[in-house]
């Protein structure tokens, strides 16, 4: 059985919808007010609303997400699972919708993330190498992820999809090179999946 959740919510002044259905039996969210709570985390942690000057150094201002600078804060001596993730099909959403649709599918999916990674202990960021690409550091195992999910976005409903890469990183390892290492990963799958679209 597909699951399906909805958050509605607002991005540049106007409300919109994010619907997430799970393309395996996934448990997206437990409860509207986890969603709740979700939402108003990336609403008090847009720019204008930053309650300290660290802070706003380590927010990412469109999606309220951390940005790469909360890296250099982590304690490599720890065990993580470090995951790196690629939005599929920017460039056509870019091109289709325009950017101002297409940040807003970059905001859905930075939701999706947080509904997904929602333990105090994880860390979920939005890389400064792409707009569209995202890491996640989670001290605990993670999640069953889905295939993709559907983002009703300014009344135009949207199949948003992901490609992510994961590594194990141990004690005596340098963060830095386990998200390069995820970053290959998710690029080589990526890669994959273009060469078998072909066929």
């Amino acid at each position: 059985m597909r699951r399906k959740f909805e958050y509605n919510t607002v991005f540049d002044g106007k409300l919109f919808k994010i619907n997430i259905v799970g393309e395996r039996d996934v448990k997206i969210a437990r409860n509207e007010k986890l969603i709740d709570r979700i939402l108003k985390f990336f609403h008090l942690t847009r720019l204008s609303n930053l309650r300290s000057a660290r802070e706003s150094l380590v927010r990412d201002e469109k999606t309220g997400l951390f940005n790469s600078k909360i890296i250099s804060e982590l304690n490599e001596h720890k065990f993580y699972n470090v995951l790196y993730f690629d939005m599929d099909g920017m460039k056509r959403i870019n091109d289709d919708y325009g950017h101002k649709f297409g940040d807003a599918a970059i905001f859905a999916f930075s939701v999706f993330l947080r509904s997904m990674f929602k333990r105090s202990t994880d860390k979920v960021i939005r890389s400064n190498n792409a707009g569209d690409e995202f890491i996640v550091i989670a001290e605990s195992g993670v999640p069953k992820l889905p295939d993709g999910f559907t983002a009703n976005i300014f009344g135009k409903e949207l199949k948003l999809s992901f490609t992510y890469g994961l590594v194990k990183h141990v004690p005596g390892m340098r963060i830095h090179e386990s998200i390069e290492r995820a970053d290959k990963i998710c690029m080589e799958k990526k890669r994959d999946k273009h060469s078998h679209s072909k066929v």
